[in-house]
This record gives structure tokens, sequence and C-alpha cells, in this order.
């Protein structure tokens, strides 16, 4: 029972807020699924069957896997990935890159084959998470070369200079901010 309210609250949250604009058959199905572990309770009650245990384990055993199933297609979503080489001869400079999110942004984008410029306050961090990309890309195919140190604080307008003077020597350039306000 709580999976049809689960499913269909979050479709329609999601559709409220335009995240996504059309229906797919994913949810189209999910919500049939709802729908039928809703009903199921009448039906066995119908047939004379819900007075068995095993019927009730089994309804909330349904229950269960619709709202995982909810809970893997419409909260945590598809699983993306870049594919090797498509980033290949471009440049990313992702700033906050040596933990958390920024650094596992710079792990996929070497693994598809850009070349990363960790852009941080502190060298001595940046080296380090540069070691560690190196480290658990090595099946991959990252090279050191494609892995380089940028010395930037975004909190100082100082350092900017060195960015830009950095940036016209790369003319094409994706740039991924993953930084920490503290």
């Amino acid at each position: 029972m709580y999976g049809l309210f689960i499913c269909s609250g979050l479709y329609c949250f999601q559709i409220k807020m335009m995240e996504w604009p059309e229906i797919d058959i994913h949810v189209i199905v999910l919500l049939a699924m709802a729908v039928m572990v809703f009903l199921l309770p009448t039906a066995l009650h119908a047939k004379n069957l819900w007075h068995d245990h095993l019927w009730h384990v089994m309804s909330w055993a349904a229950d269960a896997v619709l709202v995982v199933a909810t809970y893997i297609h419409m909260v945590r979503g598809p699983l993306c990935s870049i594919q090797t080489g498509a980033l290949r001869g471009k440049v990313c400079i992702i700033t906050g890159c040596n933990t958390g999110i920024g650094l596992e942004t710079a792990k996929a984008m070497a693994c598809a084959g850009a070349t990363v410029i960790f852009a941080c306050r502190n060298e001595q961090k940046a080296h380090l998470a540069i070691e560690h990309v190196l480290q658990d890309t090595r099946d991959d195919g990252v090279l050191r070369k494609q892995l380089q140190f940028l010395a930037l604080d975004v909190s100082s307008f100082e350092s900017i200079p060195s960015l830009q003077k950095h940036l016209t020597l790369h003319m094409q350039v994706y740039t991924c901010l993953c930084s920490m306000l503290v």
C-alpha cells in the first residue's frame, strides 16, 4: 500500500518539477505495479485467500520490491558514464578536485581521455590527488601527462591572472567547478 503512495508521489513531484518532460515506459510499469500492489489485498480478500498469512507476507514483499524499484528509477536515476576517449584532446580545469566530487569528476574526465588540470590551493594535496587518480585509473590507460597542477585559490583575485594565462594556452577548455564554499 505504501508503494502506491511513494511511487505516485515521486512521479507527481518529478513531473511538477519538470524533471521529466515526457513519460517513459519504466514509469508506466512502476505506476501499474503500484496499482496492482494496492489492489492485491482487496482481490485476495474477495477470493477468501487474505486470511492465509502467506499472502500478507507476499503482499508486503511486493510492496517492498516496488518501493526499491521506484527509488532506483526515480530518485537515484540511471548511472551515467563518459565513453573512453570521448574527451581526447580536450582540457578540463577542475577546482576543488583534491577530494570529494571534484576528485571523482577528475577521475571520470581522465578516463574519458581529457587533460585534467587540478586547480587547487594546496600543491601537496593536489599531487596526492593526482597520485590517487593514477592509482585508481591505472587499468583505464590514464597517463601522468594527462594530469596537471595549477595553483589557484578561488577566494583570491590575485590567482586569477595565472588561470587566465593558462586558459589562453589551451583553446578548447571545459570547465568544471566543483569547489565547496566553507
